[in-house]
């Protein structure tokens, strides 16, 4: 497979903190006044890799736009401080050490539709700092997946890097940005008839040998 760069998803790609985050969003919505206001690793799991905003609308439709909106940024805060305070490993198996790996012989960079400050924090916490050349979040740009993506792509000048990831919205958003696309079968959501696929993230290496 002839690549110039690698680009990575987090949650469900990289890791599973569903049930950390939703404790941290429940607890911020509760402290706020909102006890009506709860989430679940089950409820996360549908919409992981939508924007806040869009998470905000789906949980939050009672409240008024603005009022939703900055609850939901305080909620993405509350979630930021939470991933750098973990003391356990919540990456999937080999996914450090293949990272090392491939980032010997690719350039790798993390695209997600996460707020401002979750990709480093969970660069942080996992010490992969030093293997990551860049990275775009939403709630940094406001902007689209595909937009950030590409985004990533003119910065460090790639032509035909590929992304992994484990939702339809990620393929998508692959193949809006005209790039192809590896599906983690084992994160959170389900792909029909992905171009390429891995079942362990340790597959990714030998794949893209291929």
């Amino acid at each position: 497979m002839k690549i110039d760069g690698i680009i990575f998803d987090i949650d469900g790609t990289l890791w599973d903190v569903r049930d950390e985050i939703a404790l941290a969003l429940t607890r911020e919505a509760h402290n706020q006044g909102h006890p009506e206001i709860n989430f679940t690793s089950e409820n996360l799991t549908s919409v992981f890799g939508i924007p806040p905003k869009e998470v905000a609308d789906l949980f939050m439709s009672h409240l008024p736009p603005k009022e939703r909106y900055k609850l939901m940024e305080d909620c993405g805060n509350h979630q930021i401080k939470l991933v750098e305070s973990l003391n356990t490993d919540r990456t999937y198996p080999g996914v450090k050490d293949t990272i090392k790996k491939l980032a010997q012989q690719y350039p790798l960079f993390i695209v997600s539709n996460c707020p401002s400050g979750y990709v480093r924090a969970f660069m942080r916490r996992n010490k992969l700092s030093p293997w990551i050349m860049d990275y775009e979040e939403q709630g940094r740009t406001g902007l689209s997946k595909v937009e950030n993506i590409k985004l990533v792509m003119e910065r460090s000048r790639l032509k035909s890097p590929i992304y992994i990831g484990d939702t339809k919205g990620d393929a998508e958003s692959a193949k809006k940005a005209g790039i192809s696309f590896v599906w983690a079968s084992y994160g959170f959501g389900h792909v029909d008839n992905p171009e390429y696929s891995i079942d362990d993230f340790r597959e990714l290496h030998r794949l893209l040998e291929q």
